[in-house]
């Protein structure tokens, strides 16, 4: 099982032409943000979608050693 949770994400525009991401996930999930670290990996050149990746911080795992 992975320790990490991947969200597509799609590049958008708003009324103003600036761009941004946006995603949502249909799973049932409680996150500590302090906790957690965010990935993003913007979409391939003429591709619209990306990832987000919400993985544990690597810094609680040192400090748990």
């Amino acid at each position: 099982m992975s320790n990490q949770v991947e969200v597509r994400i799609f590049e958008k525009q708003d009324a103003s032409g600036n761009d941004y991401m946006i995603g949502s996930s249909r799973l049932p999930a409680s996150v500590k943000l302090d906790e957690v670290t965010f990935v993003i990996f913007y979409p391939e050149a003429g591709r619209d979608e990306g990832t987000l990746i919400i993985r544990p911080n690597r810094r609680l795992k040192r400090g748990a050693e």
